[in-house]
């Protein structure tokens, strides 16, 4: 199976790659905040992005989420840092 999330990043490994994996994600991704392995707090990510990565979505997206999951020591989980990093990128992209 490919697993191609059409960005230029991406937190998945090829072992990582199965149906199952892409299913937690797009559960994740539809699930309502209370219920996600995350907090989005879109003030601060917003801010953040107009003060250090305006023009580069994909790369404050990717570093976003990856930051988040190393504060919160959950590097671990790449299927919940591959979610925050399309649910930060698509929310950026419609502002």
């Amino acid at each position: 199976m490919t697993y191609y999330n059409g960005t230029r990043f991406k937190f998945l490994l090829k072992r990582d790659i199965q149906s199952k994996t892409i299913q937690k994600i797009l559960t994740i991704l539809k699930s309502s905040k209370e219920y996600k392995p995350y907090l989005l707090d879109w003030d601060d990510i917003q801010k953040k992005y107009k003060q250090l990565g305006i023009g580069d979505i994909d790369e404050f997206s990717f570093n976003y989420a990856f930051g988040y999951h190393l504060i919160h020591q959950k590097l671990e989980n790449r299927v919940s840092k591959e979610a925050m990093y399309l649910e930060i990128r698509a929310h950026l992209l419609d502002l």
